[in-house]
């Protein structure tokens, strides 16, 4: 009976040191989330403020000039032969790919071959939007989600942090450095209570916009990647050799097989 107690004995220590272990990192999660949260709108904003006006005076001088006999259109497609949007788009991509998981990472190399794609470990199921070196529609709304919602959300995104950061520090200082003698005890729990608010709130507002700004990156920039083509084994005259052949599509394969036509 002495082994099965010690044996239940050494599981419960195991699982009590196993709850200490994830009640910290729980813990670590806590401080670790918010300032990873607060890293990546700073790095929005600094995107968005920095790279993203030259796009908008690219988009305020084409339309300006388009009434002098289309020279806004020249100098639109300049635009995007220059790689400006598309580079733009890419920071975007790459800002939402650092904060987001491996199985939730966005596709930048095309990967346009077919056995690449096979031998690929990583499925990922969206890609960056392909044509923003040339005007088209698909190009023309990615320009304009980057001239007016992004910054948008950077703009809302540094002002969540910088509430998150400036607030709590200014009203704990003017707790701290009030006299206390003119200060009521009500007065100081309520400048608190307002602290706590203020930073849950903040906290809970760059996860809202974190993940807003993450869904309309992936929304405007992104697209589905196409799925590969299918493949099948033949079996070949050398031992220990594998030829792997792309099988034709299932239309094609139907109408080869069927009888011809009289």
């Amino acid at each position: 009976m002495g082994i099965p107690t010690t044996r239940y004995g050494a599981v419960e220590v195991l699982e009590r040191a196993h709850g200490r272990r994830r009640q910290r990192w729980s813990a670590a999660l806590l401080v670790v989330e918010p300032c990873r949260l607060a890293g990546f709108l700073l790095m929005q904003a600094a995107f968005a403020w920095c790279v993203l006006p030259l796009l908008l005076v690219l988009l305020v001088l084409s339309v300006a000039l388009f009434p002098l006999c289309g020279l806004g259109l020249v100098l639109l497609r300049l635009g995007f032969r220059s790689g400006a949007v598309e580079v733009a788009a890419l920071c975007d991509v790459l800002l939402v790919n650092s904060i987001s998981s491996d199985s939730e990472q966005i596709q930048i190399d095309r990967a346009d071959d077919a056995a690449r794609s096979l031998l690929s470990t990583r499925l990922l199921s969206e890609r960056m939007v392909s044509g923003l070196d040339s005007l088209s529609f698909e190009s023309l709304t990615v320009l304009l989600y980057l001239v007016t919602i992004k910054m948008l959300m950077a703009s809302l995104g540094l002002l969540v942090v910088l509430t998150a950061t400036t607030v709590p520090v200014y009203i704990l200082s003017c707790a701290l450095w009030v006299d206390l003698s003119s200060q009521s005890l009500w007065e100081t729990l309520c400048a608190f209570f307002a602290l706590a608010l203020v930073f849950v709130v903040a906290c809970i507002g760059m996860d809202v916009v974190t993940r807003i700004s993450v869904a309309t990156t992936r929304f405007f920039c992104c697209e589905p990647v196409p799925a590969a083509q299918p493949w099948r084994q033949v079996s070949a005259s050398r031992a220990n050799v594998v030829i792997i052949r792309l099988a034709p599509p299932i239309a094609t394969a139907l109408d080869a097989a069927a009888p011809p036509s009289t």
